[in-house]
């Protein structure tokens, strides 16, 4: 590099999301809308970026699984935080363990194309978005997240 020349740096991206855990040890997924720019295409957990008008990233968190999926969070635990990139983006996000919520489902069609519960052995086989791979991977090795049952 020359003397005068600047390095571009990656933008940083703060979010936070949410896996969202029932009682049979299935998780919740959205599908993101192939037209979109980041993961399209791809299964995530509800969530997205640190918005000016959050004070704190859980509150992202809720304004993000209820703008996405109609679901409040009645409850949430910092699970992990996980990193990952999207282009030139650097991407770190906070995840939150959620097992409790209310609402009903009412997805945002602008970004989300499907939904679904899965057990882990058929969530880890998705094209998976950011590091959901790994989150996913954590929470079957503390037991958060079940097989499918034999058939």
């Amino acid at each position: 590099m020359m003397k005068n020349e600047v390095k571009k740096l990656d933008e940083l991206v703060v979010g936070a999301s949410a896996a969202i855990i029932d009682y049979r040890g299935k998780i919740f997924l959205t599908e993101r809308n192939s037209s979109l720019l980041d993961f399209g295409g791809c299964w995530t957990f509800p969530g997205g970026k640190v918005e000016g008008t959050d004070k704190t990233v859980k509150e992202t968190m809720i304004r993000e699984v209820e703008e996405e999926t109609g679901f409040k969070p009645k409850s949430a635990v910092k699970f992990g935080f996980y990193k990952s990139h999207s282009g030139p983006r650097r991407i770190i996000s906070l995840v939150f363990l959620v097992r409790e919520w209310t609402g009903k489902l009412k997805i945002q069609e602008e970004e989300v194309s499907n939904v679904g519960w899965f057990y882990y052995d058929e969530a880890i086989k998705l094209k998976l978005a950011f590091a959901y791979r790994n989150v996913i991977e954590d929470l079957f090795q503390v037991r958060l997240l079940a097989l499918a049952p034999k058939k």
